[in-house]
Parts: structure tokens; sequence; C-alpha cells
């Protein structure tokens, strides 16, 4: 755990007590992460009835793991994923996000604008051809994947 979130936490501070002790910086991040989307109109992934759980859940999982603190849990659920051959599409989907997150999350301090910026468009370009592959699945199927 970083030294902000044992300072949160030992002093009781209110995001610490909102966010109950776990991961209080990041779970504000994923607050603050869902205004900013459904401010510039990318709530319409959030709240899809069929995919905005997925989503969500995705953002969350992917905001929380850069916290430190469960850092052991990341790789774990990452090993198991290896181990398992890879997993369920929502699973594999999941461990990408987290894993590019973690990673520009990890890169911060000594991260170049030009590796951020990359960073940051691999992550765009994941979202929209995900869902370019999606329409064309339920297109040709009838299925989401």
């Amino acid at each position: 755990m970083g030294k902000f979130y044992l300072f949160q936490k030992n002093a009781n501070t209110p995001l610490s007590l909102l966010f109950d002790h776990t991961s209080a910086l990041e779970q504000m991040h994923y607050q603050l992460l869902k205004h900013v989307m459904r401010r510039h109109g990318l709530g319409v992934f959030l709240d899809d009835p069929l995919h905005g759980k997925h989503v969500r859940d995705i953002l969350r999982s992917s905001v929380i793991f850069t916290d430190m603190g469960v850092h052991n849990d990341f790789m774990a659920q990452f090993k198991n994923l290896i181990d398992s051959g890879g997993g369920s599409i929502g699973q594999r989907q999941t461990i990408v996000c987290q894993a590019l997150l973690k990673n520009a999350d990890i890169s911060n301090p000594v991260c170049s604008f030009m590796c951020s910026w990359f960073l940051s468009h691999l992550i765009s370009f994941f979202f929209f051809f995900f869902r370019r592959v999606d329409r064309f699945t339920f297109r040709h199927t009838g299925q989401r994947l």
C-alpha cells in the first residue's frame, strides 16, 4: 500500500471513511471517471442495458487495481487467467484493461509524454475496436460477445 493510502486510513480522513478504508483514492478516481464520461457523452457505454454493467465492472476493476495494496491480488488473477488458457472474452477484456491502466499508472513518474500519449491511444483503440467487433458479431450472428 502506498503511503498516501496508509495516511488516509490511519487519519480516518473523510475520503477514507467515505470508501470504507478500501482503495479510497482509486474509488474516488472511478467515481470521477464515470462523472466525466457522462458529462462528455460517454454515459451511453456506462448505461447500456446489455453491456453497461460489464463496462462499469471493467472500469472499476481497472482503476482499483492501480492501488498497489491490491497488487498481489491482480498478479494472482493474472496468473490464474494465463494458467487456465485465457478465460472468457469478458475476462480477457478485463485483464487487458487492468494491465494497461496499471502499467500507465506505475509509469506515471518516469513516463515521457509520448509514452503516455501512446498508452492513452492504445486504451482508446481497444474500446473502439471491441465495440466494432461486437456490432459486427451481433449483425451477423444475432449474439453479443
